[in-house]
């Protein structure tokens, strides 16, 4: 298996056979905090052009707070969840790609980490 093509390189690669994440039309970018958001539309837009998706960019308490609505209308009159309950893994992340700014000097001036999972990316 071939690395994959990432700029900037990173210092170094762990990759597990069998998981990818594709986006999909409802991707959605999630950001942690407001110096984020520039960051976020900036590749919104990146991955518009190619993808011709509308990726919506929002902070993530306002996507949790969505997703809390969404799972809301879809329970019955006694509070149980319809649909699958395999369905309620974190709607807020699911289909989304988190962008979280930590602080940490961990990885330098310009170091970062990226996490890719089926559900979702976190950058």
């Amino acid at each position: 298996m071939s690395a994959p093509a990432i700029v900037p390189a990173p210092a170094s690669i762990e990759t597990l056979e069998g998981i990818e994440f594709v986006l999909e039309p409802n991707i959605s970018i999630a950001v942690d905090a407001s110096q984020s958001l520039p960051v976020g539309e900036y590749l919104a837009d990146l991955l518009r052009r190619p993808t011709g998706y509308p990726i919506p960019v929002a902070s993530q308490a306002r996507q949790a707070s969505e997703a809390r609505r969404a799972r809301q209308a879809r329970q019955g009159p006694n509070g149980a969840t319809q649909g699958d309950p395999r369905a309620e893994r974190s709607e807020a992340s699911r289909g989304a790609i988190s962008l979280v700014l930590s602080g940490s000097q961990e990885f330098g001036r310009e170091g970062y980490r990226l996490e890719v999972a089926r559900a979702g990316i976190r950058l």
